[in-house]
């Protein structure tokens, strides 16, 4: 009686075990692949954002988010809740370029990190304000040697400044910024650009807007080009300003400053910080390229002021008043 050869005994068994194996392969790397899709619906949404802000005197939140492993990753309407809950920022959408692929690959390149529509209120009281107490125990524990680098981008934010002291309050608008942050979480080769304007008496219970219409949220990506259109749109307008710094030698730092009919009130808020004994009244028109070395910083441009004021701190006495100042400016400072 002919017998079957024994190299194809089991030869069915082994033929379904692959069959099996390569099936199961398949469901482990398609679960892998909706994971990001499923765990941004559950707690574990937060927990990036948690880890980048470790240690903070508060909280943060979003409504939503998208991961991708090969795409960017996204969060919609976060918001930065000081101690009490109390909201201090709120920002619609927060985009990181590079997927999740790519950050487990060198977690220490984020890539650009887009921050579109962001809004915040700011109580400033002598020696302090809202957001520092909230960042500060983060900022202490931060660990400069293990920061990651990234290129930053701010894009329409708003920022509202409540003098505690004064009673009064001033915006900053239309502010957008691009940057890098290096790996010593120092920026290098930057700019801010946006529109000051008074706003009167401030409001108790003023808070950041929490949720914004998507069709209010810009699209429009920045880049080196658009932020200098953007600065330049800023100083053809009332309280328009600029400041930039280019990237170069890190023990000399090199800072442009401009401004069109700045108010100059707005000083009375770094007077009540920083506990300044002067503040300035008016509307001032500055072209000023600044050096900044250990030593010596220089001072080179033009400055011209109309209605000025100078006032005691206090309580905002006129001290000396000027209708109209134009000064051109060249001076060396030796540390």
């Amino acid at each position: 009686m002919a017998r079957t050869h024994s190299r194809y005994r089991g030869g069915g068994r082994r033929g379904r075990w692959a069959v099996f194996s390569l099936a199961t392969l398949a469901v482990l790397a398609g679960a892998a692949w909706i994971a990001p899709r499923v765990l941004v619906l559950t707690s574990l949404r937060d927990r990036p954002l948690e880890a980048a802000l470790a240690g903070i005197d508060g909280s943060v939140s979003s409504a939503n988010a998208t991961w991708g492993w090969l795409g960017g990753i996204e969060y919609r309407d976060i918001i930065l809740r000081d101690r009490a809950g109390r909201a201090l920022v709120a920002a619609p959408r927060l985009v990181v370029d590079r997927g999740l692929m790519a950050l487990a690959l060198d977690p220490r390149d984020l890539g650009t990190v887009r921050l579109v529509g962001a809004e915040a209120v700011i109580d400033v009281r002598a020696g302090g304000s809202s957001l520092e107490d909230v960042l500060a125990p983060w900022l202490a524990a931060a660990d400069a040697a293990a920061a990651p680098a990234f290129e930053v981008e701010l894009v329409d934010a708003t920022v509202e400044l409540r003098d505690l002291v004064h009673g009064d309050a001033w915006r900053l608008t239309e502010l957008c910024a691009a940057g890098r942050v290096t790996a010593a979480a120092t920026p290098a080769a930057w700019t801010v650009a946006g529109r000051v304007r008074h706003a009167g008496v401030a409001a108790a219970d003023a808070a950041p807007a929490t949720a914004v219409p998507a069709t209010a949220v810009s699209e429009e990506r920045l880049d080196r080009a658009t932020i200098a259109a953007r600065a330049t749109a800023a100083l053809a307008r009332d309280g328009g300003f600029s400041l930039s710094a280019p990237a170069g030698d890190p023990a000399v730092c090199t800072v442009t400053v401009a401004t069109h009919r700045l108010p100059l009130g707005v000083s009375a808020v770094l007077a009540t910080r920083f506990g300044g004994a002067w503040v300035a009244d008016g509307l001032a028109d500055v072209r000023l390229d600044a050096t900044l070395a250990a030593a010596q910083t220089r001072l080179i441009g033009s400055v011209a002021a109309q209605d000025l004021a100078i006032c005691r701190a206090a309580t905002l006495d006129e001290v000396v008043t000027i209708a109209r100042i134009e000064a051109p400016l060249d001076c060396a400072v030796e540390a």
